[in-house]
């Protein structure tokens, strides 16, 4: 038990539970929709492979862009390139998270790490825990809400949040390197 525990701390992983230090949870900001136009709007309700970009400080959707499959294959590409990883391999497999799994764009989601740290490919449902230098993220077949931590904190604690569950077929990039702090992954917005 040990060594898995050891194996998820060296990776940057941690259950909400063992990264708990008493303190208060501190501000949630929970992103809009607002800036989008009608257009931009159907392209992320629909299942269409899309481009989203989320303003990593405030969580709000500021563009949703058409992505082919040729595009969406690229920015994987680079994105496993950045984590150090050329193909998917074994690791442990924290809550319902699993360590470097994400090697395409297939119906998985998967949040992309900045190296050293692994991509983490999640599986249905809730899952909350510390998961450090994420960048890109891969929705798959599913809707998925991902929070973290403000990459520009003003003093006070403050986890930001996608203003809903993204469509299906989704590349969702921040600009910035990131702490993960919980993923919802789901069949239903």
């Amino acid at each position: 038990m040990a060594f898995v525990f050891a194996a998820v701390s060296l990776f940057g992983a941690t259950s909400a539970s063992a990264s708990s230090t008493g303190e208060a949870p501190g501000e949630v900001v929970i992103g809009s929709l607002e800036s989008l136009t009608a257009d931009e709007s159907a392209l992320l309700e629909s299942d269409k492979l899309k481009r989203v970009t989320v303003d990593p400080s405030s969580g709000d959707v500021t563009s949703v862009e058409p992505l082919t499959r040729a595009q969406l294959n690229g920015e994987v590409d680079v994105a496993l390139r950045s984590s150090g990883q050329a193909k998917a391999g074994s690791g442990v497999s924290p809550l319902s998270a699993t360590w470097n799994m994400c090697s395409s764009a297939g119906s998985a989601t998967c949040w992309y790490g900045a190296a050293p740290t692994l991509n983490l490919q999640f599986s249905y449902g809730a899952t909350n825990g510390t998961w450090g230098s994420r960048t890109k993220l891969w929705t798959g077949n599913y809707y998925v809400k991902a929070c973290w931590v403000d990459p520009q904190p003003s003093g006070i604690a403050k986890t930001v949040c996608m203003p809903l569950r993204n469509g299906k077929n989704a590349w969702i990039e921040w600009g910035s390197v990131l702490t993960g702090k919980s993923m919802d992954v789901s069949n239903t917005r």
